[in-house]
């Protein structure tokens, strides 16, 4: 049984869904990368979780 397509998401999807902020900084004269994952909001400023619920229930 091939599993792949179940436990891939389509990029589309995430992208919809997730963003993500990326800042780079020094500190102590150490680099530091940070990278922080969020989920979007929609136009009325809740966050997408309907949306992030309606993928994840259509992948069973």
């Amino acid at each position: 049984m091939n599993l792949d397509k179940y436990l891939k998401i389509s990029q589309k999807y995430y992208d919809n869904i997730f963003d993500k902020v990326q800042h780079t900084n020094v500190v102590d004269g150490i680099d530091v990368n940070l990278h922080f994952k969020y989920i979007k909001f929609d136009p009325n400023g809740n966050p997408k979780i309907d949306l992030l619920v309606q993928t994840l229930i259509g992948y069973f």
